[in-house]
């Protein structure tokens, strides 16, 4: 995920190759475009298998993780509650049954001219407005939905939502235990066997990942480390590392 300025911090769009990431959640509505081959997504439950031309959306707070089997490129977008209220509120009463649709040409072509890449300067308020605006009809258009089952959250899913809201801070699998009331053995075990990785690892790997984001944004080393929730930038240098492949120094060259 990338920092923008004030407008983009709102809306958020990226070019991704052959991204592989755990479990995770977002308070954001996400759009996921495949532009070239084939992008395997497991999402709320259910594994989708997504060829070039089609997408799928993620609901706020919805798990979701990305695998790709093969190569494939796509467009990620995240646009928050605020620019899509009305489908936001659609989905309070709604869920998806298909969430994945083949986009047009004329719709692709169309955030092309919206969405330049590479980026170049901040969006302006009236293109977010339209991006938003043209991903959720199109969606909303081509899904089909049924009346919400509002079923009871688990306690991974309770987790990866307080972790995501807090990893930039002091947090261990005790805290993140506590905030949800469970035993903090049972949640590990758990969490474990749904996500792929340790409460630990998790946290680390979150914080590795929004420290990249940092860099290539422009911040120091040393900023990055802190303000992703790392206390030692040692630790963090050898996370980064072990993660990336080279030294955020490195990374932030590049």
């Amino acid at each position: 995920m990338f920092l923008f300025s004030k407008v983009e911090q709102l809306f958020s769009y990226q070019n991704r190759t052959s991204i592989t990431f755990p479990l995770h959640i977002h308070r954001s509505i996400e759009f996921v475009l495949v532009t070239d081959g084939i992008l395997n997504m497991y999402i709320g439950g259910k594994e989708y298998t997504i060829p070039k031309g089609h997408g799928v959306f993620i609901e706020p707070y919805e798990p979701h993780s990305f695998n790709s089997k093969e190569e494939n490129e796509m467009i990620i977008i995240e646009v928050s509650l605020d620019l899509c209220e009305s489908f936001a509120a659609y989905l309070t009463e709604y869920s998806a049954e298909d969430r994945m649709v083949r986009y047009s040409s004329e719709l692709f072509e169309y955030l092309k001219t919206l969405l330049p890449m590479p980026k170049s300067g901040d969006l302006s308020q009236t293109v977010v407005k339209t991006a938003s605006a043209v991903l959720t009809e199109a969606f909303l258009e081509h899904c089909r939905f049924s009346v919400r089952q509002n079923g009871k959250r688990d306690s991974v899913f309770d987790a990866l939502r307080y972790i995501s809201e807090n990893f930039r801070n002091g947090i261990s699998v005790e805290s993140v235990a506590e905030s949800i009331s469970v035993n903090s053995d049972c949640l590990s075990r758990k969490f474990s066997a749904t996500v792929g990785m340790t409460v630990t690892e998790y946290i680390r790997y979150l914080r590795v990942c929004h420290s990249a984001t940092l860099l290539l944004n422009g911040f120091s080393v040393s900023d990055s480390a802190f303000n992703s929730g790392f206390s030692s930038l040692r630790t963090f240098n050898r996370n980064f590392k072990e993660c990336y492949g080279v030294t955020p120094a490195e990374f932030r060259a590049k």
